[in-house]
Parts: structure tokens; C-alpha cells; sequence
């Protein structure tokens, strides 16, 4: 009996070590899991937002600051040309905590459909 047991055991301890080899060698790693970090709008030249002048404004009034969500404020605009494009980087900060935050932005005059 006490051989039986030990005789389990001894296999439990097998398939659990040849399981994570097995899963070491064919699971992806987490990095690959996670994929490509993704570039949210504006924060990045390639993916301007595309804005007419009244909602410039509005992007202007509405920052909240990712650290304490506190209204930043607007510094003053600065024209870049991205890809033979027109844009603008429009700059903040927060009053509170002093972080800084930049979005590029596409000005455009007419509606896009």
C-alpha cells in the first residue's frame, strides 16, 4: 500500500514538472500576448486629430489631467508639418501637480464624412 502511494505521487510530481516544461516552451510569452501598444488619438503625429476650429476650442477647454484629473490649462499652440501636413501641437499643463500633456492635431475647414 505505502507503495502505491508513493508510486502516485511520484507520478503526480512527473506530470507536473514535464507540463511546465511543455508550457514554457510553447506558450507565447507575455509580451507577445499583449501585442502592439496602441497610440490613442492625438497623442502622436501619425494619429493627429482631425478638427475643425470650434472643436480645436473645445479640446482646448476640456483637458483633464491624467494624474489628478484636474482641468489643465492651455499653453500656447506650436504649427509642426507632419507628413507634408499642416498641424498643430496643442500644449497643457497642470496647475495642480505640473504635468505636462501635448496633442497633435489635424486642423481641417470643412466637414469630413
Amino acid at each position: 500500500m505505502i507503495t502505491t502511494i508513493i508510486g502516485t505521487v511520484v507520478i503526480v510530481i512527473v506530470t507536473i514538472l514535464v507540463g511546465r516544461v511543455i508550457d514554457k516552451r510553447l506558450a507565447p510569452a507575455p509580451e507577445e500576448l499583449a501585442g502592439k501598444p496602441r497610440t490613442l488619438p492625438g497623442e502622436a503625429p501619425a494619429a493627429a486629430i482631425r478638427a475643425r476650429p470650434a472643436q480645436l476650442a473645445r479640446l482646448r477647454a476640456g483637458q483633464r489631467c491624467p494624474n489628478c484629473r484636474a482641468a489643465m490649462r492651455a499653453l500656447p499652440d506650436e504649427a509642426i508639418r507632419y507628413d507634408e501636413q499642416s498641424m498643430l501641437v496643442l500644449h497643457f499643463e497642470c496647475p495642480d501637480c505640473g504635468r505636462k500633456r501635448s496633442l497633435y492635431a489635424a486642423p481641417t475647414t470643412t466637414r469630413s464624412s
